[in-house]
């Protein structure tokens, strides 16, 4: 009975192969998408799709300012998912960097370290205000 097991099993795994080994390779890639960070700072991307999630490295000054003053005035945090659009990551990476008052207020992560971002952001709301005369 274990033999049988065994042969199903390798008959099953050996027709799997012979179909997947012989199907023929439909694509190639030239240039793996990537965008390639040079010594100096220098920002290369390479092929169309990382061309496209480049032009969001520097986003509109305009849009940066405005969700920036937004922010501070409206004594909020914004924590967004990795999954977002990649125009929003942007003038959000850029929001927390060029602001010092919103870099503890800003962050992209995955679902967990979101929770767990936004529940720093409400104790550091408390301690400032608790602190404030």
């Amino acid at each position: 009975n274990n033999n049988n097991n065994v042969q199903k099993r390798y008959n099953t795994t050996t027709t799997a192969h012979r179909m997947f080994s012989a199907a023929p390779t439909a694509q190639s890639i030239d240039i793996f998408p990537s965008i390639v960070i040079g010594p100096n700072g220098a920002i290369t991307p390479q092929g169309p799709f990382a061309e496209a999630q480049a032009q969001y490295l520097d986003p509109d000054p305009d849009a940066v300012q405005r969700l920036s003053q937004s922010l501070i005035e409206s004594n909020v945090g914004v924590v967004a998912h990795y999954y977002m659009d990649v125009e929003l990551q942007g003038i959000l990476s850029t929001v927390q960097r060029s602001s010092p008052q919103l870099q503890n207020k800003v962050g992209i992560a995955d679902s967990l370290k979101m929770g767990d971002m936004a529940v720093q952001m409400c104790q550091d709301n408390n301690d400032n205000n608790n602190n404030t005369p």
